[in-house]
């Protein structure tokens, strides 16, 4: 499993160049594509691949998917990447899995049907 995480991340980021100590003063922004999502034992399959939207501040990595409203944020690239993968579960596990339409605020209803749109499938992994 953590060789199967490692693999993603570097397939992720791997695409982003790291800043040199001059672009750490200047905005860095670029999109990478997933097909899908890790987080913890679970794999996420997504019928199409998202653009997440991936930004160095000059302080903060910033991983986003505007279509989820997730976004994270870490000192570290790859810290920044785990956690979004991270929130994306603890979101799927917060709106999608949610049964009770009823508990489930517009937005929150918005936000299920999207997730469930998107993930196709969900391997666990061993």
């Amino acid at each position: 499993m953590a060789t199967e995480q490692a693999t993603a991340l570097t397939e992720a980021t791997d695409t982003l160049a790291e800043p040199n100590a001059l672009q750490h003063q200047q905005p860095h922004q670029e999109t990478i594509y997933l097909a899908e999502v890790t987080d913890g034992n679970r794999k996420f399959l997504f019928d199409r691949e998202i653009a997440v939207k991936v930004t160095w501040d000059g302080e903060l990595w910033i991983f986003e998917f505007e279509d989820l409203g997730i976004e994270t944020f870490h000192f570290n690239k790859q810290r920044a990447y785990l956690d979004f993968q991270e929130a994306f579960g603890v979101h799927w596990d917060y709106f999608a899995c949610e049964e009770d339409d009823n508990k489930l605020s517009k937005k929150a209803k918005q936000l299920k049907n999207v997730f469930r749109t998107l993930v196709t499938s969900i391997r666990y992994l061993e």
